[in-house]
Parts: structure tokens; C-alpha cells; sequence
């Protein structure tokens, strides 16, 4: 019988990619044959922690050391496998050794420097070593330029960073010498002016992607003298406490050099949004290959939302945050956007009906992700026609339901999207407080039981999440979990809380994870920069 080390060395690398980093390292150390087929696999993407001693400064405001209790890949180690790193994050401050190692492949750089790593100290000498830390990070974007420079093959750049900020010789080291970059993430740019500011955005000029997380940054005149040449997608936005140093309609400027996106994400001061110049720019068609439109804070009055709206192209993928949205800002997405949207998510714009939901799943034949607020069961009609584009693979939505009869007309609604596959019914995107402004005070959420008709659901054979964050589902029982757990095949996780009980939860968790589900019972947050 042929055994795995006989197989071609494609085979092998095949294999592999199916496996997590764990088991391709549990496979590498069954035989000294299989570690070196895999050794380019277990070093392509490697993530090193550091071991500086940091504080916690989450108790109390108490300072406490935490000891380094991580193993760390040495320089030396690193180094003798940088002909098989693709992908390098560094997180935290490292010495100067290992930022002058060539990486023949390094396609994407992580760079991660925040305020959880100080140099011990107690209160007295608080003061001296504050002033030693700052020394220490300055030191750190040296070194991290030099890094860049070593390395031209780069393409992805993820930067987070804090006080005090990368100098211009950092955003000078990208700009000259870079070949076509593709992506910049950086997070925490906080106050960069002068040479600095101008070298920033020198660097992203070379960009196709900009995910920006800032605050406090001017626009100068040097920005409207770039063109952005190969510039297709923009994320900027700013943490909610603060505001833009340079107001939105700079914003907006720049943001009308680029003709040629394909993706704008803008989170704004929506007391500050220039409204007028913005749909100006839509009805110009100044973004005519626009196709993912996400804006935050547009709080205006539904006519004038409206209005600001009349003129979207035709999106693939739109995401809006509103108070002001109403029937009249539906009625423009209807004109505009029914025929060609993939994605769409009102999450939270509890002005958006279920009848307006329904309207969205029944009309927009390409749907693909919903993400709404709620879906009253009983509006549903499954008798007249398909309630929902069959084509939809994520649906985000609460569900709410009044009586048993309801809940297995919501089961039987949901067993019809056989392309299913992703499930939230929580609250996780609501206020909850909020819920009994929309619903009547007898409806409650659907409940993961099978009394009520979730045993319809075993034709969804591609879901893999399922979320009941944030719902009351204190009817479900552990033959409603073991059915979840052996009908529907492709599941990977679920997320919610099924019981009070701490028992009874471990219970339920462990008839998940005996079939490999993964269970929490807790939101984690996710974000892109991290």
C-alpha cells in the first residue's frame, strides 16, 4: 500500500493547505521526510509575538508586569527560513536583528505597535520611563524602515501604530521602494503634519487599496497634486470620539481625484457631510465603475437622504448607516439598485421595515448578503410565490415570530434557501432596548427548537455559522442541539446562548464539539487591520 511519503511533492503541499498550521505541524513531526516537503508550508506565513516585558493596564488602572510566556522564534531561526516567508507579522518591539533579514517572497508585512508594551518601571520612575518608551518606538519605525527596504517584493503593508509616529523617512522608505504595492492598512495615525504628512501620502499614491483608521490628520496642498493613479478602493474612517482633522469635504476632494474607484467605505462627522457636493458627484458620474458604497452616519431627513441618493450607480454592494432613512429613500434604492445588488446591509436603521425587507428579498434577483433588522413571520407569503432570491448565501436578520404556528412558517421559509450559508438571527446588530419599538410586545425570537419546526431546516447542507447572539432560547434542549449537530453537515460554528446554566451550557458545547462544531457563547469582534 502506497503511503503518504511516496506521494509527488505536489500531492503532499495539496493535502496540506486543507490542514491548519497545528496539524501540518503535527504531520511535519510523524518523519523527518514529511518536514521537509512541509517545511515551506509551516514558514509561509509566520506571526511572532514579542517577548518585551509590557503591563496590563486593564485592572483598575493598576500597572502589572506581565512576564514574556510565549516561546519566540529566534533571528537566528528566522532568518535561516526567510526563503519561505510569504506572509510576516511582527507584533509588539524586537531587536534591531530581526529587521535586516531579506525575505526573497515576503508579499505581505505586518507591523503592530501599540500602547500594551512599556518598559518595566514603578511610579516613581514613570516619568523617565515614559520618555524611554517614546525613544524605544522611534527606534522601532527606524528599524521597521530598513525592513521595507530590504524588502521591494512587498505588496500588502498592515501598520499599526501609536505615539510617537512614524517619522517621513518610514513613509519614505515605502514610496521609494516599493514595485506596485497593493494594500496599505494602518491603523492609530494620530497628528502627523509637515514632511511627515507629505511623505504619507506620497506612499499612498502607489496604493490600489487605502483602509485608513486616523484622526486628526490636515489635508495639504500636496495631496491634491497626486493623482492616484492605480487607486480602486478606499476605507477611511475615524474611532467615534474623535473627529477628522481635515473636515469632509477635503475628504470629498480627495476622494473626487480617484475616477476610477471601484470601492468607497467613509465614515464621516455626519454633522459635517457636504450633501449637496456629494450627490453632485454621483449624478456627474464621477465613480462610474463604483461598485461597493458603504457611508456612516449619513443622519439626514429621509428627503433629503433621498435626495443626496437619487443619483447611485449600479452597486454591487452598498452599506448604510441612517436615522433619516424612510419609504422615500427606499423608493430611490428600489429604482436604483434592485437589478444589480449582491450585498446589502441596513443593519441597525430600525426605520426599515419588514415589509421593506421582504420587498428586498423577493425583488433583488442577485442577493447574495442581507444584512436587515427584522422579518415579522407572519408577513411572510410562501404560498404565492418564492419569498426570497433562492440564490442567497448569508442572511443577517431578527426573525420575530408571535405564535408555534408562525415559528414553523419562519422554519419552512428558511428551508427553501438551499445556498445558505451563513444564519444570524441575533440581536447582536440591535439595540436591544429598541426591539419593542418595531415588534409587538407578544412576538418573541424564533427559537432553535425543533417543536417549532427546525427539524425543516435539514436541507440547508451548506450552512456552516449559525449565530443566536443576543436571543432568549431557553426552550432548546439537548436532542435540538444534537439534531443541529448531526443534520446539518457542513456547520463549523455556532454562536449564542442556549441556557443560564453554566452546566447546562458546558453540556450543550460538548455534544457540539464531539461532532467538531465549534461553539461560543459569547460576541468575539472581528475587525480587518488586527
Amino acid at each position: 500500500m502506497t503511503g503518504i511519503t511516496t506521494l509527488p511533492q505536489e500531492i503532499i503541499s495539496l493535502v496540506a493547505d486543507y490542514l491548519d498550521r497545528r496539524d501540518r505541524l503535527r504531520l511535519a513531526r510523524t518523519c523527518r521526510m514529511l518536514y521537509h516537503s512541509l517545511i515551506a508550508q509551516l514558514w509561509k506565513k509566520v506571526y511572532i509575538q514579542s517577548n518585551f516585558p509590557h503591563f496590563d493596564f486593564s485592572l483598575h488602572g493598576k500597572r502589572v508586569d506581565i512576564p514574556p510566556d510565549r516561546p519566540i522564534i529566534t533571528n537566528t531561526r528566522l532568518e535561516e527560513h526567510a526563503p519561505f516567508v510569504q506572509h510576516l507579522s511582527f507584533h509588539g518591539p524586537f531587536h534591531p536583528k530581526y529587521y535586516a533579514i531579506v525575505f526573497p517572497q515576503l508579499h505581505t508585512l505586518g507591523l503592530y505597535l501599540d500602547t500594551s508594551f512599556h518598559t518595566p518601571c514603578d511610579d516613581t520612575q514613570a516619568t523617565f520611563n515614559h520618555a524611554l518608551d517614546m525613544s524605544m518606538r522611534a527606534e522601532q519605525h527606524r528599524r521597521r524602515a530598513e525592513l521595507i527596504r530590504l524588502n521591494p517584493t512587498i505588496k500588502e503593508i498592515r501598520i499599526q501604530t501609536c505615539e510617537p509616529q512614524p517619522t517621513a523617512d518610514f513613509w519614505d522608505a515605502i514610496s521609494t521602494t516599493l514595485n506596485h504595492p497593493t494594500r496599505l492598512y494602518v491603523a492609530g495615525l494620530n497628528r502627523i503634519e509637515g514632511e511627515t504628512l507629505n511623505s504619507f501620502w506620497k506612499a499612498c499614491n502607489l496604493f490600489e487599496e487605502i483602509y485608513c483608521w486616523a484622526n486628526n490628520m490636515d489635508f495639504t496642498s500636496l495631496l491634491s497634486q497626486l493623482s492616484f493613479p492605480r487607486l480602486r478602493r478606499i476605507s477611511l474612517q475615524s474611532p467615534a470620539k474623535f473627529q477628522m482633522g481635515f473636515c469632509t469635504e477635503e475628504q470629498l476632494a480627495w476622494f473626487q481625484q480617484c475616477p476610477y474607484l471601484t470601492k468607497l467605505h467613509w465614515t464621516f462627522d455626519s454633522y459635517r457631510f457636504p450633501s449637496n457636493k456629494f450627490a453632485e458627484a454621483l449624478e456627474q458620474g464621477t465613480w462610474q465603475r463604483l461598485e461597493d458604497l458603504s457611508l456612516d452616519n449619513l443622519n439626514q431627513r429621509d428627503d433629503a437622504l433621498a435626495a443626496t441618493l437619487a443619483h447611485l450607480p449600479a452597486l454591487c454592494c452598498f452599506r448604510l448607516r441612517s436615522s433619516g432613512f424612510g419609504h422615500l429613500t427606499f423608493a430611490i434604492l428600489r429604482a436604483r439598485l434592485f437589478d444589480t445588488i449582491k450585498v446589502l446591509d441596513l443593519t441597525g436603521i430600525l426605520s426599515f421595515t419588514s415589509r421593506m425587507a421582504l420587498e428586498v428579498l423577493q425583488e433583488c434577483v442577485h442577493l447574495e448578503d442581507f444584512n436587515g433588522v427584522i422579518i415579522n413571520a407572519q408577513e411572510i407569503d410562501i404560498e404565492q410565490r418564492p419569498w426570497v432570491c433562492l440564490g442567497l448565501k448569508r442572511l443577517a436578520t431578527i426573525i420575530a415570530v408571535d405564535t408555534e404556528a408562525s415559528s414553523r412558517k419562519a422554519f419552512e421559509a428558511l428551508s427553501k434557501l438551499s445556498k445558505l450559508e451563513s444564519l444570524d438571527l441575533g440581536t447582536d446588530v440591535l439595540d436591544v432596548w429598541k426591539l419593542s419599538d418595531i415588534v409587538p410586545e407578544s412576538t418573541y425570537h424564533l427559537p432553535w427548537n425543533l417543536e417549532h419546526g427546525l427539524g425543516r431546516l435539514s436541507t440547508l447542507t451548506k450552512l456552516r455559522t449559525v449565530s443566536l447572539l443576543g436571543t432568549i432560547q431557553e426552550l432548546v434542549t439537548d436532542e435540538d442541539v444534537e439534531w443541529t449537530a448531526e443534520n446539518l453537515p457542513a456547520l463549523e460554528e455556532v454562536e449564542g446562548r442556549f441556557s443560564l446554566d453554566t452546566d447546562r451550557q458546558e453540556k450543550l458545547a460538548g455534544i457540539l464539539g464531539r461532532r467538531g462544531v465549534l461553539y461560543f457563547d459569547i460576541g468575539r469582534h472581528r475587525t480587518e487591520i488586527y
